[in-house]
């Protein structure tokens, strides 16, 4: 097998592990929500987005997740609640107001969540991050690296 395809193979297994979590928390959103109209869009947009180019996810939102890695370690939930998350919707087009109402829907709800909802939420965090780590390496570092310091071979 040689390196370009193994890097490709890699890859694709981050992305559709990153993907399954995003798709996991929508599932877990329109629970949350009541199947709010608002949530569904956005799952199926997102749907829509993962079925035209499965990449496109994590990278539109790999660097803010970044960003935010020791918040999301800590579990710093003030962190999150005080954020300003509409200065990630001005480059939005259509789905600017969509992405708003989901804003400001878990903003409703954040107080409202119960610790075992609060911790799924903080596991799903925290392995979004861990795959953004994984991808990062990937793609920044190679597939040696990416075995020698992810997956310990």
């Amino acid at each position: 097998m040689n390196i370009k395809k193994d890097k490709i193979y890699y890859m694709m297994e981050i992305i559709n592990k990153f993907n399954k979590k995003i798709l996991s928390t929508f599932t877990f959103m329109e629970s949350l929500t009541d199947n709010n109209s608002n949530v569904s869009r956005l799952k199926k947009l997102f749907i829509l987005m993962k079925q035209t180019d499965e990449k496109a996810c994590i990278e539109l939102i790999w660097e803010k997740i970044w960003e935010n890695r020791d918040n999301i370690r800590e579990k710093n939930k003030d962190y999150f609640k005080n954020n300003d998350y509409f200065k990630y919707t001005n480059n939005l087009d259509d789905s600017k107001e969509l992405f708003e109402n989901l804003i400001h829907l878990l903003y409703d709800k954040i107080d409202d969540l119960e610790k075992s909802e609060e911790d799924y939420i903080w596991d799903i965090m925290n392995d979004m991050l861990n795959y953004v780590i994984e991808y990062y390496i990937l793609t920044n570092h190679g597939v040696d690296v990416y075995i020698k310091n992810i997956l310990n071979k």
